[in-house]
């Protein structure tokens, strides 16, 4: 008669290892808040759209001084320096895609038109001003090296 053997279904190991990788996941997830339920919301707060939100759309049409469609080079520069000033507006949620060969289009959230409309349509400003104190800078040489002649 052959031994019996030992190494029969253990369904509870599953079920452990199971429950150690979800405990893992959900102090990854929610981190210090793990065992404060209460401040879960906070999360896994899920943002409005644009159309719940209420904010604005505009779609911007590139135009060239030769009447060719643009380069996809420049489309992207356009799409870049917009997406920079939106960021810089601190506006959270937008989207600035481009559509096409020449249509780029900016969502704005929580944002009026008129708001959305001086924002991409503004152009950048250089501003200069006068220095009233110059003083060159003397780099000091450490003790025992040699200046260059």
């Amino acid at each position: 008669m052959a031994p019996a053997d030992r190494r029969g279904s253990r369904p509870w190991r599953a079920l452990a290892v199971l429950t150690v990788i979800i405990l893992i996941m959900l102090v990854a997830v929610t981190g210090k808040d793990t065992f404060r339920p209460d401040a879960w919301h906070r999360q896994f707060r899920v943002g409005l759209g644009l159309d719940l939100s209420s904010g604005t759309q505009v779609v911007l049409q590139a135009q060239t001084p030769n009447g060719q469609p643009p380069l996809a080079a420049e489309m992207s520069q356009a799409r870049s320096i917009l997406q920079s000033r939106v960021d810089g507006a601190g506006i959270s949620g937008d989207q600035v895609q481009q559509q096409g060969t020449s249509l780029i289009n900016v969502s704005l959230p929580g944002v009026g038109s008129q708001q959305a409309i001086a924002l991409v349509s503004s152009t950048a400003q250089m501003r200069f001003r006068q220095v009233l104190l110059y003083q060159p800078g003397h780099a000091k040489t450490p003790a025992g090296s040699t200046r260059p002649r």
